[in-house]
């Protein structure tokens, strides 16, 4: 079992230029990538048909490949990839620039989940670059509740969410600091079950539960740092009037020494 103290480059994928794009963005340890919260979410949880997408809008489709062409390279820079798929309903075209694994990767017969923005171009149709992922794979781009990150130059959304899947699944969460009848008087949830959920939810209410948790967690710790700064402040304040005390009662006995010291010099008449 891996430790949240480990650093980065020791999750599958992640090497030394890759773990610098993340130090980028302050994370270098497990803890800093389990602890780098989405800033957004997107539902991708709904999967119909062809006819279901909405022209120039975001949405899931399954389909199977009936035909994948050879990678076309136009020009310098530039190789498309002509595939078709169809639900049994619909066939639609999809376009893929410079993915030229795609002709490898979207076999004819096999079934896929697609991503992407419905276009209209000249001759009808199509779909551009559209994320893709086998029916039966686990859920990372698709199928879900998807998590988006902030990000940095190089790292792509999809890079990110698998290294902290990766990452939690080497290692536990950070450990639990709320207090039980804390959790229970507020009811919120544990820890690990937060940590789980603001990663990969399997709904909008587990996300909402683990923000709560989370912005909770970060209020508790704000107050019970108060509280210690007010306790500092308050055994300093008492060793400043006790040093204050000691300082007069001092300061009384030097004033007695030195009238003592007086009298006795004016009664030897010196």
């Amino acid at each position: 079992m891996a430790k949240l103290s480990d650093p980065i480059t020791i999750l599958k994928g992640i090497g030394p230029a890759k773990a610098k794009q993340f130090a980028n963005l302050n994370i270098v340890t497990l803890r800093d990538l389990i602890c780098h919260f989405p800033r957004a979410y997107e539902d991708r949880t709904r999967v119909g048909r062809i006819d279901d997408l909405e022209l120039d809008t975001n949405g899931s489709f399954r389909a199977t490949v009936i035909h994948t062409g050879k990678s076309q390279h136009v020009r310098k820079g530039l190789d498309i990839v002509r595939v078709t798929v169809s639900d049994g309903y619909r066939r639609l075209p999809l376009i893929f620039f410079n993915q030229n694994y795609s002709a490898d990767v979207l076999k004819y017969g096999e079934t896929f989940v697609f991503y992407g923005m419905l276009r209209q171009d000249r001759g009808g149709q199509c779909m551009i670059n559209p994320i893709y992922e086998q029916e039966n794979s686990v859920p990372v781009q698709t199928r879900r509740i998807l998590p988006v990150y902030p990000l940095t130059a190089g790292l792509t959304n999809n890079a990110m969410a698998k290294a902290i899947l990766q990452a939690m699944a080497i290692c536990d969460a950070p450990a639990e600091i709320l207090p039980p009848e804390v959790r229970k008087t507020y009811g919120i949830m544990d820890a690990s079950r937060a940590y789980a959920a603001i990663h990969a939810p399997t709904s909008w209410e587990e996300v909402e539960q683990a923000k709560r948790r989370l912005v909770f967690e970060e209020f508790f710790v704000f107050s019970a740092g108060l509280s210690l700064m007010r306790a500092a402040r308050a055994e300093a304040q008492a060793i400043v009037d006790q040093a204050r005390r000691a300082s007069n009662e001092v300061a009384e006995e030097l004033k007695q020494l030195r009238k003592q010291l007086k009298d006795t010099a004016d009664a030897q008449g010196c």
